[in-house]
């Protein structure tokens, strides 16, 4: 399109921005069926975060721009993805899961950085070719890494 901002890939912006509500379309989708208020916690985040990871594998550079997108629908659906995001959050907190004194908003920022840097540059096994068996791994290794972290125990 002549005169359209190049999006991803030389999509005109438009193009993208179709990708990114359709991406979160999706996410959504998947988030609903997975962001169970009766759910153990620990449950919760592990589904979701392997559906986030196979919809961020397939439409990185669509997620990447929906935080910042202009289009009121895609910004909606966006905010709602943080709130039950959240929402998830504050209910771990309260069952146990993560520390009282953890901030559940500081708890997300946490966790969208682990799922980034699997989808935005990690190794070869993390990859948009990945198995589903894969993908469960690295949910595994992504909440095994928010929940206990790196260091030496004590």
């Amino acid at each position: 399109m002549p005169g359209a901002p190049a999006g991803a890939g030389g999509l005109p912006g438009a193009a993208v921005d179709g990708h990114v509500g359709a991406g979160d379309a999706r996410r959504q989708r998947r988030g609903e069926v997975d962001i169970s208020d009766t759910a153990p916690p620990l449950v919760v985040l592990h589904r979701v975060t392997a559906n986030v990871l196979r919809i961020k594998l397939d439409w990185n550079y669509a997620m990447a721009r929906a935080a910042a997108s202009a289009n009121p629908e895609i910004a909606r659906v966006h905010a709602d993805v943080v709130e039950r995001c959240d929402r998830s959050f504050r209910r771990a907190r309260a069952e146990g899961l993560l520390r009282a004194d953890v901030d559940p908003q500081w708890a997300r920022r946490c966790y969208y950085a682990l799922v980034g840097e699997v989808t935005h540059g990690g190794t070869a096994s993390d990859t948009r070719a990945a198995s589903d068996s894969d993908i469960d791994a690295l949910a595994t290794r992504i909440v095994d890494t928010l929940l206990r972290g790196v260091g030496a125990p004590g």
